[in-house]
């Protein structure tokens, strides 16, 4: 199943125990399918007539009433026959359980529960299982909850029916068992859940900020699961509810001001992500910078994008002038740089005359 690993040191007894039962019951539906010249795709497949993509198998989707747990089989992805999604509907659910903030799609009012995906299980063509995977909710057109939640809901999953087959769906309910841990982080991992998911969906959802500063480098992923970092981004910016104003706001402040044959200069951005205040003290008969420093009570990334911070620093020492505007972006800018340090800064220098 890829080559995710996970430290089962920290699982209690019982529940590698469960696991262990898990595996044996996989491999008991693997014997039963083989000897039947069979395997768990072509089960579902079984008299469904041809195979189209994106449609599900089998029609109608396999769901039972007594758990409330569904899923299907389909496919449109490349390296794949094909994959299963599992679903647990809100009848299922732990009592607590709610969606979090999030659009509201049409088909949404066309349904009279809610339905929470769990997780995916791609397939190779000869119907064994090479990954695991989740997905974002507009994938799968179902409701948002937050990560704890659904881990909640893996115990619900089951397929008690004979229907389309029993070693599938028997297969299927052992897979969500089996791998509990890898599900998990997973779930813990989807884009726009928690820090890392956020992160990565700024990566994917704008073509301009992959290597566009010190935290948006593709090897700052890792830092994710080195340090404690905290994002201030909610999932209402990234799915604000439909007609909804006002949901980013931002406001710039620049100061310039004479005092004891210095200038000040000063900026500060404020908006959901940011709380950015810069200062530099200019030496008036030099020129040169004597003082840098910058508060950041908010930050999008607190435990990463607070290590280029201190490249403000670099700048004391400089003379202000047209020479230093092309090179503050090799002192604090950059891939090793924080972008809104720059733009702070290049817009402070832009309101200077160097006649």
């Amino acid at each position: 199943m890829g080559a995710r690993m996970v430290n089962l040191k920290k699982w209690p007894v019982e529940k590698l125990t469960e696991m262990a039962l898990a595996g044996q019951q996989i491999l008991e539906c693997y014997r039963v399918l083989q000897k039947s010249n069979s395997n768990a795709v072509a089960e579902v497949l079984r008299g469904q007539g041809e195979f189209y993509e994106f449609d599900h198998y089998p029609k109608g989707d396999v769901y039972d009433p007594e758990t409330y747990s569904q899923y299907y089989y389909h496919s449109h992805r490349a390296g794949e026959h094909g994959h299963f999604h599992a679903f647990l509907r809100e009848k299922g659910m732990p009592e607590q359980c709610r969606p979090v903030a999030q659009s509201e799609a049409p088909f949404m009012k066309e349904r009279d529960d809610k339905v929470s995906h769990l997780i995916a299980i791609s397939m190779n063509r000869a119907g064994y299982p090479i990954r695991l995977f989740t997905t974002n909710r507009w994938i799968t057109a179902d409701h948002w909850y937050a990560a704890d939640d659904v881990i909640k809901m893996l115990d619900r999953f089951a397929i008690d029916l004979a229907w389309p087959s029993w070693p599938v769906n028997l297969w299927i309910t052992s897979m969500v068992r089996l791998f509990r841990p890898q599900i998990e982080e997973l779930v813990r991992e989807r884009i726009g859940e928690g820090a890392l998911g956020f992160w990565r969906l700024d990566m994917q959802g704008w073509a301009d900020i992959p290597a566009s500063c010190y935290t948006y480098r593709p090897e700052a992923e890792a830092l994710f699961k080195e340090r404690k970092v905290r994002a201030a981004a909610t999932p209402v910016l990234y799915a604000p509810p439909v007609g909804a104003t006002g949901v980013f706001n931002r406001t710039k402040l620049a100061r310039l001001e004479r005092q004891d044959g210095r200038l000040l200069l000063a900026h500060s951005m404020f908006d959901e992500v940011h709380s950015f205040q810069i200062w530099y003290a200019v030496d008036l008969a030099t020129g040169a910078i004597v003082d840098a420093g910058s508060i950041t009570p908010r930050l999008p990334y607190r435990g990463i994008c607070d290590d280029p911070q201190r490249n403000i620093a670099a700048l004391i020492g400089q003379t202000v002038g047209p020479e230093l505007r092309k090179q503050i972006g090799g002192l604090i800018g950059g891939i090793a740089g924080c972008a809104q340090l720059y733009d702070l800064t290049a817009d402070l220098l832009k309101l200077l005359s160097f006649d």
